[in-house]
């Protein structure tokens, strides 16, 4: 028995850039998404049974609970039911070596997000990150029927989903801009 993650009702996810290492049949990859691009995709979760002929048996799994926190990310995770997962978003916070650096009203310097809410005087920097692009991993714990032949009990296992998240030039460009805006005048 094997558990196999089907992807349905992708949206917003790109064409791998070139030179990107994923397969787009790869079960365990998310298709590559940009940073701050919106999408969305369901996963359903399923035990799979290959009897002695080789008839194969797929059955849905009896509970699926994600592990990682995505929130942290921009992303949100929704149970659909028993068996499926939708997660949707826009990734916001993917590279840990970007950031923006801000001079505040008491003079300071200080790194926030660029959705910051405190009071700036001016953005004084913008570091891209490096590499341009992360390997983001979505664990799950899966818990699938047992075999429908051989009978048996319950089994659950870890299941890691893999995304590439690529840098975007148009959506830090964006945020740079709107921020030197954002200052004082």
């Amino acid at each position: 028995m094997a558990i196999l993650v089907t992807q349905l009702n992708k949206t917003g996810l790109g064409t791998p850039p070139p030179g990107d290492p994923v397969l787009e049949e790869d079960i365990n990859f998310i298709p590559t998404v940009f940073e701050a691009a919106g999408f969305s995709i369901d996963l359903k979760f399923e035990g799979v049974y290959v009897d002695a002929d080789a008839v194969t048996t797929y059955l849905n799994a009896v509970s699926v609970t994600l592990t990682t926190s995505i929130t942290e990310f921009g992303l949100t995770a929704t149970k659909v039911n028993d068996y499926t997962y939708r997660i949707t978003g826009s990734y916001t916070n993917a590279f840990s070596n970007s950031y923006y650096q801000f001079l505040m009203r008491d003079l300071s310097l200080k790194v926030l997000p660029p959705n910051t809410t405190e009071d700036f005087i001016a953005l004084i920097r913008y570091k891209m990150p490096s590499p341009l692009s992360a390997l983001k991993e979505i664990f799950f714990s899966v818990t699938i029927p047992a075999d429908p032949i051989a009978g048996g009990a319950n089994t659950t296992e870890s299941v890691k989903m893999s995304q590439y998240v690529f840098w975007n030039f148009s959506s830090a460009r964006a945020s740079v801009i709107s921020l030197v805006a954002a200052g004082e005048k």
